[in-house]
């Protein structure tokens, strides 16, 4: 009965080439040159095909365990911490959290395999993106994208507003909890910003009534050319700060995005500290 091989596709190739080499229809050198390797590499592994035959072109640890493969104690040891400490958490904020706290180093796409297989992860699917990103600013400070997020933060069932400002270019970020996305939050926000980073060139956000009027402007507002503004848009308009509105929420991608990740890595970490 004839015994079949099992080859790869890199060593079947090597096998067609290295019998037309045997067969004289082809040089050496030239063998070489198709193969990509060196004339004194393909010396060596001619011998050994000639030796061997085809079983000889695959390499040596097909079918073995790999050398860096973690064995099944460790890896119990790894799931059984993630079962007890972070359960429904994300891989690759988990894979953070063993190497911070458990001095365990494990890539998070070999965590989030192991995962899956025992149920603790579900494969999200991506929609396609269609839309073109805006390019960052250039200067730190040139533009602040600023947006409440309401959230269960803190998990007790009531929902409560993160007020969020980042910094365009560099992703600085600073944020601050309260009741609702109010005026003075919001204020209290900027005021803050300021003190730590200095008078931001504008201001990125929405036309939620927080940061804009649609109210008619008043005789005084007339008389002086001025357009109606929020309090918070007088503070501003005060400061030299320009206030820019997006017209939907991808617009302003960069603190949605931070909204999404502190839903994320903040309320974990929140609960990994009670």
């Amino acid at each position: 009965m004839r015994e079949v091989i099992t080859m790869t596709l890199k060593a079947q190739k090597r096998a067609k080439i290295l019998e037309m080499v045997k067969n004289k229809k082809i040089k050496q050198k030239d063998a070489a040159i198709i193969l990509g390797i060196c004339r004194r590499q393909l010396i060596r592994i001619f011998k050994e095909y000639l030796s061997k035959g085809d079983e000889a072109l695959n390499h040596k640890l097909i079918g073995k365990p790999g050398n860096h493969r973690i064995s099944s104690d460790i890896k119990e040891k790894i799931m059984q911490i993630v079962r007890n400490n972070y359960k429904g958490f994300k891989p690759t904020f988990i894979a953070e959290k063993l190497y911070e706290e458990h001095h365990i180093k494990i890539g998070a796409s070999t965590l989030r395999l192991w995962m899956m297989e025992t149920g603790l992860w579900k494969k999200i699917r991506k929609t396609a993106k269609h839309r073109t990103r805006r390019p960052r600013k250039e200067h730190f400070g040139e533009m602040i994208q600023m947006d409440g997020s309401i959230h269960d933060w803190f998990g007790t069932g009531k929902e409560v507003c993160l007020m969020n400002m980042v910094d365009d270019a560099t992703g600085t970020s600073y944020g601050l909890f309260d009741t609702g996305e109010t005026t003075q939050v919001a204020l209290q926000c900027l005021f803050d910003w300021i003190m730590k980073y200095g008078i931001p060139y504008s201001i990125y956000c929405d036309y939620k009534s927080l940061f804009y009027t649609k109210r008619e402007a008043t005789i005084e507002e007339q008389l002086a050319g001025k357009l109606p503004l929020t309090k918070f848009g007088e503070v501003c308009h005060r400061l030299g700060i320009e206030m820019i509105y997006a017209h939907s929420p991808q617009a302003k991608g960069r603190v949605e995005r931070w909204n999404g990740i502190h839903q994320d890595r903040l309320i974990a970490e929140m609960k990994l500290k009670t």
